[in-house]
């Protein structure tokens, strides 16, 4: 099977595909070099004010239909928020993933927190038009991705179309990984995320997560409780995930990710085949059996730049390192450097390996004797 993969990023998709021994082309905006060594062709495209550029994503993927490969579609980040795009992505070729009419459900807010309230899955109190007082209130955007323009109300009385405004809940942060058929889930990871702490004013930034928490059983079971019903009114195939805070010892939803999301990193490599192949089978409407949640500890980071920088030629990247940017990039000031992931025989041993690492290559890359690095 070959396979289309269009994302933000597409490595961790195109690292699990080869994993299950597909062949597949991707699409994303950065081309990174380990993703060029697990696709057969990796398209770069540049990203627009919004996102994927509608037209010449669609110019490109129709110059794939004249090649001599049926390709099946799979998308990340970045596709999932627009359904009409992924309609007219899916119209020559098979979808691998949640439908157009799944995608308004579960992105759209209006439609997912009316749902939440249907099923009587708790949430943060969330509203559509402006509090009275903007104190303890977030603005969100209707299609926000890794937490990016989530801010204080109190600091931006502005927000943008589409917006809404959730009280801000005092907590810690969680996701559920699972996989989808359509009306039954099967649970892979519970997640610990984090956030980062280099820009004030994205103070939600994902920065990554960490494949241990705090909850209790009786937590963890309503949660995939959660899930399931989502699932069953909502249709959920394949990989997705769900984001929620643990607050006054209850667990409340915050959004549900409808596709294969970054912390599929933590769990890759514990099947032999790849996530992805498992998110093919879900698609078809297969779930594995129950999936054991004592695999190695793993943490996920996502390195910054702290400034402007083109990547030296000579640099030497950890084998920890994912994401790997070109020699001769140009990263911006707050842009992805690369990720990490690691391994720890502890939650505490992770964690003091993701700092120490990240020190490491910002110091070798901000530090060095020449630097290679705009001011």
């Amino acid at each position: 099977m070959n396979l289309l993969l269009i994302a933000q990023s597409a490595r961790m998709l195109a690292q699990s595909a080869a994993r299950g021994g597909f062949c597949c082309c991707t699409i994303d905006f950065f081309a990174d070099s380990d993703t060029r060594r697990y696709a057969g062709q990796c398209i770069p495209m540049t990203p627009g004010a919004d996102g994927f550029d509608e037209a010449a994503l669609l110019v490109t993927v129709e110059d794939l239909a004249f090649s001599d490969k049926e390709f099946s579609l799979i998308f990340g980040s970045g596709i999932d928020s627009r359904p009409r795009l992924v309609e007219k992505l899916a119209e020559k070729r098979k979808l691998l993933g949640n439908t157009p009419a799944t995608l308004k459900k579960i992105n759209h807010p209006q439609a997912f927190f009316g749902l939440l309230e249907q099923l009587g899955i708790p949430y943060p109190e969330t509203r559509f038009v402006p509090p009275d007082q903007a104190k303890g209130w977030l603005i969100k955007p209707g299609c926000s991705e890794g937490g990016k323009g989530v801010v204080f109300c109190a600091n931006n009385p502005q927000s943008a179309n589409g917006a809404y405004y959730q009280r801000l809940t005092q907590g810690d942060a969680y996701s559920l990984l699972f996989l989808s058929n359509g009306k039954e889930n099967r649970a892979i990871g519970f997640n610990t995320q984090w956030t980062a702490k280099h820009e004030p004013a994205q103070p939600f930034l994902f920065a990554g997560a960490i494949n241990r928490t705090d909850l209790t059983e009786l937590q963890r079971s309503a949660v995939e409780e959660y899930a399931t019903k989502l699932t069953a009114a909502s249709g959920l195939v394949g990989l997705n995930s769900l984001d929620f805070v643990l607050s006054g010892g209850v667990c409340q939803v915050l959004e549900v990710n409808p596709r294969p999301s970054a912390t599929m990193a933590l769990y890759d490599e514990d099947f032999t085949q790849g996530l992805l192949a498992l998110h093919i089978a879900a698609c078809r409407g297969e779930l594995p059996p129950p999936v054991s949640h004592n695999g190695p500890v793993r943490a996920l980071w996502i390195v910054y730049s702290q400034s402007a920088a083109l990547i030296p030629v000579d640099f030497h990247w950890p084998e920890e390192c994912a994401d790997i940017p070109n020699p001769g990039a140009k990263i911006e000031a707050g842009q992805p450097l690369c990720s990490l992931l690691v391994r720890g025989e502890n939650r505490q041993e992770a964690e003091k390996l993701v700092k120490l690492l990240e020190i490491e290559i910002l110091g070798g890359l901000f530090d060095r004797p020449n630097p290679n690095s705009t001011q």
